[in-house]
């Protein structure tokens, strides 16, 4: 099966921050620095996570207002489980460890 879409997700941006992190090194001269590399990387799935998040509250309340039942969150709950996860009312909720993360990095609100 592999692994959960979230992680594989967040490794991708992971390795693309690393990267975009050596060409500035090679290109613009300036030093490598891991902290920056984390800190964008938690950032862009912070931000991805939260516009799925909003989609899924988007459709809940179009859902509503048509007088229908809300959607399933089953799908947005796979993309990001298990790194976060969808309260009933589609709010984001980050897991313990990567709250812990976000806040070292001052990217909580």
């Amino acid at each position: 099966e592999g692994a959960p879409q979230a992680i594989v997700n967040f490794m991708i941006i992971l390795w693309k921050n690393i990267l975009i992190s050596f060409y500035k090194v090679d290109l613009e001269n300036q030093p490598f620095d891991p902290n920056i590399v984390w800190r964008c990387t938690l950032k862009r799935f912070a931000d991805l996570a939260l516009a799925l998040a909003h989609d899924a509250r988007t459709k809940q309340l179009l859902a509503i207002s048509r007088g229908e039942p809300p959607p399933s969150l089953n799908s947005h709950q796979a993309r990001l489980s298990p790194l976060a996860t969808l309260d009933e009312e589609a709010e984001l909720l980050f897991s313990d460890e990567l709250h812990n993360h976000l806040i070292e990095c001052d990217l909580t609100q």
